[in-house]
Order: structure tokens, then C-alpha cells, then sequence
């Protein structure tokens, strides 16, 4: 290993590649420009050249693919024709599962950091991981799996509501048929019936969870790097703010805040569990007898908010990087209290009509108190964000009249 050197010097010396997946996804998106001024060459992998992520002056490169089932085979093609090792990243958990499950034929041509494949096999499977929690002592929400019709109508007789449903592992056509809701929560096995779609077709398992009492601003994360050694290289801690959907969705807004807690139960899990490279863990904190409960790992990969650690002043993709190439680096942690704002997810829970009164007031109060950090917009890299007023626009020219009725039907009832 080489002398010690911050983690955003890398290009200095180095002139590291990388190669990210879900181009077309925020996540991916911010992946790019947390490297900025730290690789010397990014190429992004995506399903629609024309997502407003897409637009980023920070890609040098876009390769399309048609589906995400693609990814692999394109990895191998860009892999063969690159006449150095690229630094991997991706941005979703499928993609994860893809390179984790086919590291041996990606490391002659990619560097990465992933455990061990049963490592990820369990962080990425809810149901291994719940199995593996509930052993270790961990608290979680009472959960069971399914996986056929009589299983479903069983667990929906006996269970206790609200529930949350989400697929056992995600997958392609989750993502696909699914994109606005990443679990659904029902309040009666009769609300299962009145879905859109039976989940078990999206789905060849499911996880049906309790719902822990507390509003979206008591989803609790922390975004971490650790070290091959075990140990926290660096850590971010916050929580949500708003979510959209309501209740269960992608986050929305999020604030960062120091959380002892939080981050000490991050740093066990992940030890326990066997866990290095990049990853979160985001919990539940119940109102009523005020303990964490842990609602999902993300492994391998920056989370939809992740921007906020950069913003707070924790390259933690940085770090990623400058590990998976062989480089030592000098950690500056800091932790800025800082809000991170999705701008359509926060309008559309802002506007939802389910938002309660007591969670707007904490939204605005901590815009007042704490700089801002947005999803999409940056002053150096304007594009994505323009192209996404652009398509807002559009889609409200086109819908104005459907929109119209929508909101007085919701402010009548």
C-alpha cells in the first residue's frame, strides 16, 4: 500500500477510471459527482439516455442497455476493450447481486469492494437477513415470508395492522411494474384485494412486516464506509424527513443529525454480520417505547440520500474508491448539519393529502435552520436538474385538467 493521501487526491496521482451503473437513477448520478475532480474518466451505464440524470456534465461516457438483466454483459464487453482496471460501482441492488454472484469472471477487468458473496447473499435477501437479525439479537419488526397465495391469506388473516409488503429480494420486474411504491402498506387483508396488482406476480416472495408506530420524520439512517478491517472509516447520521409515498417511500427530505445511537448499532450490525465497503442500515424509531428497529441494509452501494454525507462534508464514494484501488487515504470527517430536498418526491408528499400538519412543520422549521442540499440541482451542473422542470412542465401541460380534479377531490374528502 502506498503513502497516505486524502481520498479526493486520487486523480492526482492515479488517474483512476470508473465505470457506474443506473446512470438514469439519482443514485447513480451522485455517485458521479462524488468523484468529480477524483477520477480522470467516468462512464455511466443506463436503460434511458434521455433520464434527466443523464444530461450531467459529469459523465464522459454513456453506454445503453435495453434491460437491467443486460448490465453484465456489457460490463464484460466495456471490460475487454478498456486497457486498464475501472473502479465498479453500482446503483441498484440487482446490479450488486449481479456483480457479487459473477465477481470472478468482472476481476480481471474491475476493481470493487464486496464481502463475501453469503455476506451480501444475506444484507440483500430480507428474509436471510431477518433470519440472521433475529439471532443475533437484533431488534427488527416481526416479519414472515410467502410465498404462494394460501401463505399470503394466512399471514393477512392473523397479522396485526398496518403491515408493510416488499419483495423478499427485489428484482427487475418489481422495478419495472412497481416504480412508485418500493413497499405498500395495507390496513386490512380486504386492501390487499384492491391493489392495482397481485405483488406475488411481481414478486416469487414476499415480506410481510409490522408497521412501527412514528411518522416519516422517525426513519433514522446512517451512511457508512468500512474498513476490510471491520471497523467505521467514516459515518454520516440523519433522518428523514418526508417520504413519498407517504409512510413508506423513497426519502423525500432528510436532515442530518449526530445520532450516538444510531451509528454505534450501524457499526455492530455490520461487524457482526461480516460487512466492509460502502452501505447503510436505516431504522425505525418507535414512538412508543422509543427503541430502533431495524427496517432495511443497503449494501455495496450509495442510498437515495447518500448526497447529504457529501454535503455534510463525508465523501464516503471517495473513500470507496481510493479502498477498491489500492490507495490509503487520509479521512477528514466532519458532520455538517445540513437538509437534503428531492425536489419531486418532497412536492408530492408536500401536496399529498395524507401529510399530516405536524410533519410540514418540521420540514420548513429545519429549512430555516440548516443549509440545503438538493438532489438534482447544483450550480456547477445545472443540466439534469433543467431537463427534470422541463418534463414537470410538460407532463402538467398535459395533464392539467386530470391534475385539477385530482387536488379538489382530495381537499373535498
Amino acid at each position: 500500500m502506498e503513502s497516505s493521501i486524502k481520498a479526493s487526491d486520487i486523480i492526482k496521482q492515479h488517474g483512476v477510471h470508473v465505470v457506474i451503473t443506473g446512470a438514469d437513477h439519482p443514485t447513480g448520478l451522485f455517485t458521479a459527482r462524488s468523484l468529480v475532480g477524483c477520477v480522470s474518466h467516468i462512464t455511466g451505464i443506463t436503460m434511458n439516455r434521455n433520464a434527466p440524470c443523464c444530461r450531467s456534465r459529469v459523465w464522459n461516457r454513456l453506454v445503453v442497455v435495453d434491460t437491467i438483466s443486460e448490465t453484465l454483459t456489457e460490463l464484460l464487453s466495456l471490460g475487454v476493450a478498456s486497457q486498464t482496471q475501472s473502479v465498479l460501482f453500482a446503483a441498484q441492488d440487482i446490479v450488486i447481486k449481479m456483480i457479487s454472484d459473477n465477481r470472478e469472471a468482472l476481476a480481471p477487468y474491475y476493481r470493487f469492494v464486496l464481502p463475501d458473496r453469503e455476506v451480501v447473499n444475506t444484507l440483500i435477501d430480507k428474509g436471510k437477513f431477518y433470519d440472521w437479525a433475529v439471532t443475533k439479537g437484533f431488534s427488527v419488526p416481526a416479519s414472515s415470508i410467502v410465498s404462494n397465495r394460501k401463505e399470503l391469506n394466512e399471514v393477512l388473516g392473523r397479522g396485526k395492522y398496518p403491515m408493510i409488503i416488499k419483495p423478499v429480494v427485489k428484482n427487475e420486474v418489481w422495478d419495472r411494474k412497481s416504480s412508485a411504491s418500493k413497499v405498500y402498506k395495507i390496513y386490512s387483508q380486504s386492501a390487499y384485494d384492491c391493489l392495482s396488482v397481485d405483488l406475488l406476480d411481481l414478486s416469487p416472495e414476499l415480506l410481510l412486516q409490522q408497521w412501527i408506530p412514528g411518522g416519516d420524520e422517525d426513519v433514522w439512517f446512517c451512511l457508512v464506509y468500512m474498513g476490510r478491517d471491520g471497523e467505521v472509516k467514516g459515518s454520516y447520521t440523519g433522518r428523514k424527513l418526508l417520504q413519498w409515498p407517504i409512510g413508506q417511500g423513497n426519502t423525500a427530505a432528510a436532515v442530518g443529525e449526530k445520532n450516538e445511537t444510531v451509528a454505534e448499532l450501524t457499526g455492530s450490525i455490520f461487524r457482526s454480520v461480516g460487512f466492509y465497503g460502502l452501505g447503510s442500515l436505516e431504522f425505525k424509531r418507535n414512538v412508543q417505547d422509543g427503541k430502533y428497529y431495524i427496517i432495511e441494509p443497503t449494501v455495496g452501494r450509495n442510498d437515495y440520500q447518500s448526497g447529504i454525507a457529501l454535503a455534510g462534508g463525508l465523501n464516503l464514494t471517495a473513500m470507496a474508491s481510493a479502498d477498491a484501488a489500492g490507495i490509503c487515504w487520509h479521512i477528514d470527517s466532519k458532520h455538517k448539519h445540513v437538509t437534503w430536498i428531492d425536489g419531486e418526491g418532497a412536492l408530492r408528499s408536500l401536496w399529498g393529502g395524507a401529510t399530516i400538519r405536524e410533519t410540514r412543520a418540521i420540514f420548513f422549521a429545519t429549512l430555516c435552520s440548516h443549509p440545503i442540499a438538493w438532489s438534482l440541482l447544483k450550480a456547477n451542473d445545472p443540466f439534469p436538474f433543467i431537463a427534470w422542470v422541463k418534463k414537470r412542465v410538460a407532463y402538467i401541460i398535459r395533464n392539467f385538467g386530470t391534475i385539477l380534479l385530482r387536488r379538489i377531490w382530495i381537499y373535498r374528502g
